[in-house]
């Protein structure tokens, strides 16, 4: 146990604007810079991170919570990091940043978490293309060798 309770609902999290911000600059400079005092625990926030999963779900953006789940993140002090393998993928957590990252920074109790998103195309699952009959009969007979066993009863070539 962690010696503290986390929200379960969004309407548990209560958001306050300590600062008011003046300028486009001023929330750069404040919100994504690296404050080297602050350390995630990892357990802390993979909690944090399912519980803002399971409220994605519920409030219906089933992809977003995919997302959330499927690719991984790296924490550095205040910076939350998660690589996506495209475009799409980030636009999706994008339209649910006004969600997350409140939530995230009342259930961690820091103000000054930040959230990046990376592509990145190593991610994406590569298909290769088959040029002839053997080089597909050949993946086919990875998934299931017993299409060799026919090729030699009946003493034929399935795919030429």
């Amino acid at each position: 146990m962690l010696g503290f309770s986390l929200p379960t609902t969004l309407s548990q999290v209560q958001t306050t604007q300590k600062k008011e911000i003046t300028s486009k600059e001023e929330i750069n400079v404040e919100i994504n810079q690296i404050n080297t005092t602050i350390q995630l625990a990892e357990n802390t926030f993979q909690q944090a991170l399912e519980m803002i999963i399971n409220l994605l779900q519920n409030k219906g953006n089933a992809t977003g919570s995919v997302i959330l789940q499927q690719f991984p993140y790296k924490l550095q002090h205040n910076k939350w990091q998660i690589s996506v393998p495209s475009e799409v993928h980030k636009q999706t957590l994008e339209k649910e940043r006004d969600v997350i990252i409140p939530f995230m920074r009342n259930l961690l109790n820091v103000d000054s978490l930040f959230w990046e998103i990376q592509i990145d195309a190593n991610l994406s699952p590569k298909q290769k293309m088959l040029s002839g009959g053997r080089e597909i009969f050949a993946e086919i007979a990875l998934r299931n060798p017993q299409v060799i066993t026919l090729e030699q009863i009946f003493k034929t070539r399935i795919i030429d």
